[in-house]
């Protein structure tokens, strides 16, 4: 908010300032020398020397100098009052204009401060990763923030100005109605509202509603803040689900042992699964035919016998299964858990357990354990883990061969280099072996790191470019490289091209562009938005000629960053106005959809 005399707009200013100096100085030739008065006309010079003091802040005093100087210049040709008045009049006219200088520089501190916590507060809620929206009472939205937007899948403009109900199933609108009435008698509200997204998918939230306030007590606005939980619920959902399935299968199997006696004998001896059916105290009641197969014994040997003295389980089992029986009888609902036990040949089984209570005239007389042996299923994970492992192993090895194999024909491009005596020769040499140790780097950074299919790339960047100002070692000691770059993890597909990108550009800058043994810098950055990317490559050197198209030349090295920024889906631009600056903006690779690709063109 500025103040009222800030107003008119920069051209105007001076002419409205001339008009009121021509008046000044027609009342002062009026008064002076007509009237013959030197009191009433230079109360008027207050005016000018207030106004220009709040536009142009110090610069406005002189003004107060040119009316200091119609004051003294009018009484040097005419004199009407004593020069001790005069002087009391100028000290007063620069009193007032350095107040007001003082007065309106405050202001105008206090506006930038209170801007610049505006501009604060408001980055703050923009990036918060929770979801912002201010209403009014009848729930128009007045401000949303991106991550709201982002939630909604709406943007800001389809979102401002619209009722809260168009998002909102009206089934589900009630909610808000009493949500709002709440917050109207200054309550603050925690619900989970359900939204309707643009493309009709629903939203879940934790949502906070609090009344907004002015400085006089007065209700502006309700705020809302917002957490999506839709993956919350949905897990929610499936695990109720589940439940109400597992609860529906006991409470089928708990009826039919109720309704009849046989039909609960049949079910429970023909049962795969392993029943067993125990007092409060742990002592076998009944027992099927799978449990007495499993573990050898005859039925009089196990009935009237306590569980844990089977001797089938180890004691960390048995103090577990002990634990969720004291939590049933307490009247808990056991999820299912997994347990081993042995059966009669010592061979070791996994199994799902389910414990549920029976009741007696509403107390707990029995329960009823359900084993589902998952021996199979366990075993085939553990198969499933230990080939992982070792396709886990494979893959770090064949990186690791392929590193290896890539520094041998460096080396050999290294060696080479030594039986050659053309400089061009050996220049291209010394190119292919730079891009050679940019490819094999990569393959060194995966099978050193524990996720095999992604590297760092800030780390990669900052070796690579070290590894090839060492190979031009005569360029070290007045180059020197700068680094700007943002943690990035970038799988193979997108780290080899953009690694011999950065090869080729900081290369070209050792070589090119400083030829006369000038100083200077190479900058090498990357920055990330979303799922962008932008690599900047510059120096401070020479520039790149004017007449050369750098997307239409010759060299082998430009020829490559075009095709490999091609390969990366990228796009490239050159700045020559200080020096030589390329940008590459580009988005990872996505391995399996390329694969797709391939084979649908094959």
């Amino acid at each position: 908010m500025k103040l009222s005399l800030d107003e008119p707009n920069t051209k105007s200013k001076p002419l409205i300032m001339v008009i009121l100096l021509a008046l000044a100085c027609i009342l002062t030739y009026y008064f002076h020398f007509i009237l013959r008065s030197g009191i009433v006309f230079s109360q008027f010079y207050y005016i000018p020397v207030i106004i220009s003091a709040f536009w142009w802040k110090r610069k406005g005093i002189w003004v107060v100098f040119f009316l200091v100087s119609v004051l003294f210049i009018s009484e040097l040709i005419s004199p009407v009052d004593p020069l001790i008045l005069q002087v009391y009049r100028v000290m007063i006219l620069f009193s007032v204009s350095v107040i007001i200088i003082f007065i309106s520089e405050r202001i105008e501190k206090s506006q930038i401060e209170l801007s610049e916590s505006e501009e604060k507060y408001r980055n703050i809620v923009e990036t918060t990763h929770e979801g912002v929206l201010t209403g009014d009472i009848d729930g128009t939205i007045l401000y949303v923030n991106q991550r709201m937007c982002d939630l909604f899948g709406y943007k800001k403009d389809e979102i401002l100005n619209h009722n809260i109900f168009k998002f909102v199933d009206e089934d589900k609108r009630h909610i808000f109605v009493e949500v709002r009435n709440k917050v109207l008698k200054g309550e603050k509200v925690t619900f989970t509202p359900e939204f309707r997204k643009k493309d009709g998918s629903t939203l879940w939230t934790l949502a906070q509603a609090s009344p907004l306030y002015d400085s006089h007590g007065n209700h502006l606005s309700n705020l809302f803040m917002h957490s999506d939980i839709t993956e919350l619920k949905k897990t929610q959902k499936a695990l109720e689900d589940s439940h109400s399935q597992l609860e529906k299968k006991v409470e089928e199997r708990t009826r039919e042992l109720a309704e009849s006696e046989e039909k609960y004998r049949t079910l429970f001896d023909k049962d795969p699964d392993y029943n067993l059916l125990i007092d409060v105290d742990g002592v076998i009641v009944e027992i099927n035919k799978a449990l007495i197969n499993l573990l050898g014994l005859s039925k009089s040997e196990l009935v009237g016998k306590n569980f844990t003295e089977l001797g089938k389980m180890e004691p960390g089992y048995i103090s577990f299964i002990l634990g969720k029986l004291s939590l049933l009888l307490d009247g808990n609902v056991i999820e299912p858990f997994e347990i081993r036990f042995k059966d009669k040949n010592d061979d070791i089984h996994w199994g799902l357990v389910h414990i549920t209570p029976i009741l007696d005239n509403g107390k707990i007389a029995h329960v009823l354990v359900i084993a589902t042996d998952i021996t199979g299923q366990k075993s085939a994970e553990n198969e499933i883990k230990t080939s992982l492992r070792e396709k886990e192993a494979l893959l770090r090895e064949i990186h690791h061969r392929v590193n290896n194999n890539m520094q041998i024909i460096s080396s050999l491009l290294n060696l080479q280099k030594e039986y050659v005596r053309e400089d061009e020769t050996r220049d291209v040499l010394q190119d292919s072996q730079s891009r050679v140790k940019s490819m094999a780097m990569v393959h060194e950074k995966l099978y050193m790191s524990g996720d095999l299919s992604h590297i760092n790339f800030k780390q990669y960047t900052e070796k690579l470019v070290s590894d090839i100002f060492y190979t031009y070692e005569s360029q070290m000691d007045r180059i020197r490289p700068i680094f700007n770059l943002e943690y990035a993890e970038l799988n193979m597909e997108t780290a080899i091209p953009l690694g011999l990108v950065i090869n080729e550009l900081v290369a070209n800058s050792l070589k090119f562009a400083f030829p006369n043994k000038e100083k200077g810098s190479i900058t090498v950055e990357m920055k990330t938005k979303n799922d962008e990317y932008t690599l900047i490559v510059a120096d401070d050197g020479i520039g790149f000629p004017a007449d050369v198209d750098f997307k239409k030349t010759d060299s082998l090295g430009l020829q490559l960053v075009n095709n490999l920024v091609n390969q990366l889906d990228g796009e490239i631009t050159l700045d020559r106005s200080h020096g030589t600056e390329y940008k590459i903006t580009f988005k990872e690779l996505n391995y399996k959809k390329r694969l797709d690709i391939n084979n649908t063109v094959e």
